[in-house]
């Protein structure tokens, strides 16, 4: 998976983010996990910031492949780029068994990526915010 994500900060506040097929499909695959689990909406808003069908509704807008509208750059908020990056960070979470180890194979088969490219997913999205905000 490409570690690097393409995003620039749009003048009147939020992001246009091109994904790559892969990228699209790790943030659809998490939002989907996430907003199949267990947990409460509730759980779910504290997780993300957003309940489980403002998931749902970003998880439709994700393009997961170069034909999919959005593949030539997806405007989202703050807001939405925060879920995103929760989501990908938390669906870890449902793949800990008793709480005290983290079930790989599991994970890689509901999620569709090992977690170490969903952590430089995220990272690459924490970084590129950080490209985009930081001093010229």
């Amino acid at each position: 998976m490409r570690r690097i994500v393409d995003l620039v900060a749009l003048p009147a506040g939020g992001y246009r983010v091109v994904f790559s097929p892969e990228q699209g499909l790790a943030a659809y695959s998490a939002l989907s996990v996430l907003t199949g689990s267990s947990f409460t909406d509730t759980a779910v808003r504290v997780q993300t910031g957003m309940g489980r069908n403002e998931l749902d509704e970003l998880a439709r807008r994700i393009p997961t492949t170069p034909d999919d509208p959005g593949a030539d750059g997806l405007e989202l908020s703050e807001e939405e780029l925060r879920a995103i990056h929760a989501a990908v960070m938390a669906v870890a979470t449902l793949f800990l068994v008793n709480s005290a180890y983290f079930a790989q194979e599991p994970y890689q088969i509901r999620v569709g990526y090992l977690r170490e490219h969903m952590d430089a997913f995220a990272l690459g999205l924490a970084n590129a915010v950080s490209d985009v905000t930081g001093p010229s």
